[in-house]
């Protein structure tokens, strides 16, 4: 199926107006844009189809056009100085960027595509490391030494599975990336690394590892395998000279990457406020963040009543509330306007160098009640070193995990073990020698 139509890019802005919107079939407050109409194949911009006038509205956030020509200059002239006699087409001539710009990136990307596919010798589909993967082995290959770690991996049991479904009980259904990533993260921060005994290599069963929490690199392998297989996630053994972990297939990487870094995010309360204020007609009340301040998110529960109508908006700095206090053009997110309200139970997110403003647009005092609470999220590591390594095996893509890691590991980290390493899938007995 393919996906095509068009789409508004937003274009000039020209002011706010007070309309009827289409979509709320309610008065609200809409922005005008003279913007640029583009037809898409798989939502990718190709062909400008010209410009309109066009509002949108701050309920909905849906687009919608005027009525029809006349209304649409009477607008215009609204916010703009107009010669006599001129045109609503030589107005759009004459306003905002070009259509084809916007389609410029994306004829540039296939005319690129075209030219690698015809110069291109040897296509590559591996992804981050560029691992890759040949085919060498078969049933009867399977050794001695190798069997007893491929026959401890329990793939069918209630047990397992039952506890497989516990620790991932908060994923969607049939969310595979995110049981993935909860199984993981259960094996890694609760089951612990410890060697075997100096004179025997022991094999642990999953019930044992489960039982006494922990086991060395081949027995937590084991058992993430084990409960992985239990709720039909196909995995892989992987063994080398001296270490073991799993792979797991068939997973959307992009997905996984998000998952994995939401994994290093947390979020603490900062702060609970509850005041009264009053205003007077055209004062301001701000509550937020300056620019000393790290650039972490915050989130904000802002419960409001108000004796007379006021407006609330929020500003991603205090430098935009400096320039709305001078009547300058600034910034806000259009997420948390709320324009003559008495009342709202509103929660919004913004950086911690902005904030939210409180601004008495009407006549007279208004006295206002605000119980706000405040929430910061921040990253615990470096987000933009977080790489998800996958090998590549008969067309699935097969995440890496080391269940070894403790809580410095996460899906697709990647320790760069060297020498040989031997992917076995505990089903079949099917191997592949991976390929770095």
């Amino acid at each position: 199926m393919i996906i095509f139509g068009s789409y508004y890019i937003h274009g000039e802005k020209l002011g706010q107006i007070h309309t009827l919107c289409p979509n709320c079939n309610k008065e609200v407050i809409a922005d005008v844009r003279i913007s640029n109409k583009i037809g898409h194949v798989w939502y990718i911009p190709l062909i400008p189809m010209g410009k309109d006038l066009i509002f949108i509205c701050h309920e909905c956030g849906k687009y919608s056009s005027f009525v029809d020509k006349k209304h649409k200059l009477d607008v215009l002239k609204h916010f703009k100085r107009l010669p006599k006699n001129t045109t609503y087409e030589e107005v759009l001539k004459n306003s905002g960027t070009n259509g084809a710009l916007y389609c410029l990136p994306a004829w540039l990307v296939i005319a690129g595509l075209i030219m690698w596919g015809i110069f291109a010798s040897t296509p590559t589909t591996n992804v981050y490391e560029n691992y890759n993967y040949v085919p060498e082995y078969t049933e009867e290959d399977l050794t001695d030494d190798v069997k007893p770690y491929v026959d401890a991996i329990v793939k069918n049991d209630q047990s397992l599975r039952q506890k497989a479904i516990e620790v991932s009980k908060d994923c969607w259904s049939g969310d595979k990336e995110c049981q993935l990533i909860s199984i993981y993260e259960y094996v890694i921060q609760n089951i612990k690394y410890y060697s075997d005994p100096r004179d025997d290599e022991y094999i642990q069963t999953p019930y044992q590892t489960l039982e006494i929490g922990g086991g060395d690199c081949e027995d937590l392998t084991v058992l993430l395998n084990s409960l992985l297989e239990n709720i039909g996630i196909k995995t892989y053994l992987v063994l080398t000279e001296d270490h073991a972990y799993s792979l797991a297939c068939d997973f959307d990487m992009d997905l996984l990457q998000n998952y994995t870094i939401a994994t290093f995010i947390t979020t603490e309360e900062l702060s609970r406020n509850r005041e009264t204020i009053t205003l007077s007609s055209g004062e301001t009340w701000y509550f937020g963040g300056d620019e000393s301040y790290s650039g972490n998110l915050w989130y904000v529960n802002i419960s409001l009543d108000a004796s007379k109508p006021v407006t609330m908006f929020t500003v991603p700095t205090a430098n935009d509330y400096d320039l709305f206090m001078d009547d300058e053009e600034f910034t806000y997110y259009e997420d948390c306007y709320k324009q003559s309200i008495t009342q709202t139970e509103s929660f919004c997110v913004f950086e911690n160098t902005g904030g939210i403003v409180i601004y008495n647009d009407g006549y007279g005092s208004s006295t206002i009640k605000l119980d706000i609470t405040t929430y910061e999220e921040y990253a615990l590591t470096d987000l933009e070193k977080i790489q998800i390594n996958y090998y590549e095996i008969n067309g699935e893509k097969c995440v890496i995990l080391d269940p070894s890691l403790g809580e410095f590991g996460y899906v697709g980290y990647d320790t760069q073990i060297t020498g040989e390493k031997i992917a076995i899938d505990p089903i079949t007995y099917e191997q592949y020698q991976l390929i770095d």
